[in-house]
């Protein structure tokens, strides 16, 4: 049981009030943990299992593309919707550490200088190089 910042009210550890009768938030010592840091903390635990799910999916989505580039029989077009497939369920995580903008690349345009074709595996080059 968790008490408010304010020292109010009185939740349970799912988020559920307690009523005064059931018990009164001067019954819980101030020395505990209060509610709102306890939420928070709880909703950043849940945000970073979803975060690690999102990677563990994308990691077999990658494995499975590489091995599929070994098939001989794999078109154009296979390759086309397969970086297609790898482009659209990036996640935002792999953006960040690629050094793309996560609000781009899903609906608008990439934030791409360079990257990885996966036809040749050599990096692309977007914009002629200097003189």
């Amino acid at each position: 049981m968790f008490k408010t910042e304010d020292g109010k009210r009185v939740f349970d550890e799912h988020g559920t009030e307690v009523s005064p009768e059931e018990l009164g938030a001067d019954q819980i010592p101030d020395a505990r943990k209060r509610f709102e840091p306890f939420m928070r903390d709880r909703e950043q635990q849940r945000a970073l299992m979803e975060e690690r799910a999102q990677l563990h999916k994308f990691q077999q989505k990658l494995d499975e593309a590489r091995d599929r580039l070994d098939d001989k029989d794999l078109t154009a077009d296979a390759l086309d919707d397969m970086e297609g497939d790898i482009d659209a369920s990036t996640p935002d995580r792999v953006r960040k550490l690629m050094g793309e903008d996560p609000t781009l690349g899903r609906d608008g345009p990439r934030q791409r200088d360079a990257g990885m074709d996966l036809r040749s595996q050599t990096p692309i080059v977007t914009e002629p190089a200097a003189p």
